[in-house]
Formats: structure tokens, C-alpha cells, sequence
């Protein structure tokens, strides 16, 4: 006959492998809480917008020492596309950058114009090492709403020598804004997290002054650069059209900052 089993043949250590697997999973939890408070957070973002272009990756407060360590400021980050402008505005204040700078806001664009002295040397296309401060100023201000962004198009203006006559070199002209405009958007695609077909490079040469060409002081605000940053599902308008934007809102809405900036080139003879 069969004995029968007593309750003394019970393991009184079996309990220790449920315990073992809990401790195993507390482990691998923190473990990944861990490896995501130390994420490069601009990396993945840009990972992500590689995948999924129209994506949409937050930055959260917790990473702010990741993002200073990256030379972010968790002051630069913003929740919409409308607080780009003031951002930018505030930044570029901080920076010493105002009296170079022009700044427009409207329903779904934000319009930026740059001293071309800021990013270039006369008759230059090379970036000079202090564009890289404006410049990032922008980068950062679009971290984390990449998915709102629809276009970035940067323009290249020279103007010219003489108001009553085209430049006689308008190779060269044409050449030299259109390699500044190249130059910004590879700077910012190369730095930045809003996906390389959303940017975009045009010049202008000197056919679309803001000011007359009669004197040396209305050329050098002539030779500029200037970024469009469009909000998704805004309608495309035309460099033109912005300008009558500008004119239309002009003064109350325009944040036109004045003050001392960095100086300006004397007598360049295109750019």
C-alpha cells in the first residue's frame, strides 16, 4: 500500500525562489530607471527623427543636468512652437546679440534677421567661430517640439554697391548668398534635431533690399541673413509676402532690438 505524504515533507525553503525572481525584477527595474536618467537625450532625438521625422520627443525636467552637460540651457526649452520667439529674443539679449538682430512673430512663423557680419566675413561664406552661439541659440530653442516645425528656410542677402545699377559680378553675387544660405542650413542640420527635409537654402543676392542702396549704411543692413521657422500645417508663404507681414504689423508686433552688437563691415564690396 501507497504511505501517504505528511505536511513534514514540505521544502520550508521554497519560498526563496519567488523571493530570488522578485529581487532579480526590483534589480532590472532600477537598472532601467537608471539607463534612462543618464540617456543622451539630444541623441535620441535625433535617433527618433531619423525613424519618424514627424515624431514627437518631449524633454523632460529630470534630465537638466544631462542637458547642461550637453551645453543646453533647461531655459531654452520650450512647450509650443509660440514661445520660440520670446525664447529666442531672451537668448540672444543674454547673449549680447540684440543690436544684431531683428525678430518677427506672427500666426505660425517666426522670422529672425541676422547682421550678415554675425555669421560671415565680407565677400566670405565660411562661418565664422561666433556664428556657432546664435546659431545654437535656435538649435536649442526647437528641442523637443521638433514635430511642430513644418520648414526652416534660410535666406541670403547682399547688396549693392551702387542703388541705380546691378552688381557687375552677379556670378559672384549670386554664388556667395546662396553658399551663406548653404552654409547656416548645414550648421543647423548638422547640430540640430529638426530633420534634414524640412530644411532648406536660398539665395537671394542683393534683389530683395529692406532699404535703399543710396548710402554705406543702409547696405550693411542690406546684407543679411534671415531664418523662416514655419509652425507644421502653416501655409507656405513667399519671402515677399512676409515682408508685407512685417509692413502690415509694423511697429506694435515686431521685436526690433537696438543696442551695442558686434560690428559691422566697412566697405565690402558685394556682400
Amino acid at each position: 500500500m501507497k504511505r501517504r505524504s505528511s505536511g513534514n515533507d514540505i521544502n520550508p525553503d521554497a519560498w526563496l525562489t519567488t523571493y530570488g525572481d522578485m529581487i532579480t525584477l526590483v534589480l532590472c527595474f532600477f537598472v532601467l530607471m537608471y539607463s534612462m536618467m543618464s540617456i543622451d537625450v539630444a541623441k535620441w532625438e535625433m535617433l527618433v527623427g531619423i525613424f519618424n521625422p514627424n515624431a514627437n520627443t518631449p524633454l523632460q525636467a529630470g534630465h537638466e543636468g544631462d542637458l547642461e552637460q550637453q551645453g543646453i540651457d533647461p531655459d531654452m526649452l520650450v512647450d509650443s512652437f509660440e514661445e520660440i520667439a520670446e525664447t529666442i529674443n531672451q537668448a540672444l539679449q543674454n547673449a549680447g546679440l540684440a543690436g544684431s538682430v531683428g525678430l518677427f512673430t506672427a500666426d505660425g512663423i517666426t522670422f529672425i534677421q541676422f547682421k550678415d557680419s554675425v555669421f560671415f566675413d565680407p565677400n566670405s561664406a565660411i562661418l565664422r567661430p561666433s556664428a556657432a552661439e546664435p546659431l545654437t541659440i535656435v538649435i536649442n530653442s526647437l528641442k523637443g517640439i521638433e514635430s511642430e516645425i513644418g520648414q526652416i528656410k534660410v535666406y541670403g542677402h547682399t547688396a549693392q554697391v551702387q542703388a541705380s545699377q546691378e552688381n557687375p559680378n552677379i556670378d559672384f553675387d549670386r554664388k556667395l548668398s546662396s553658399e551663406r544660405a548653404d552654409n547656416v542650413v548645414l550648421y543647423l542640420q548638422r547640430n540640430g534635431t529638426v530633420h534634414g527635409s524640412r530644411l532648406e537654402a536660398q539665395g537671394m543676392a542683393s534683389y530683395h533690399p529692406m532699404y535703399p542702396n543710396d548710402n554705406e549704411a543702409n547696405r550693411q543692413m542690406n546684407r543679411r541673413v534671415e531664418i523662416l521657422i514655419a509652425k507644421s500645417g502653416t501655409a507656405t508663404k513667399t519671402l515677399q509676402e512676409i515682408y508685407e507681414i512685417i509692413q502690415e504689423h509694423a511697429p506694435a508686433d515686431i521685436v526690433e532690438n537696438s543696442g551695442d552688437g558686434l560690428e559691422t563691415p566697412g566697405n565690402d564690396q558685394i556682400d
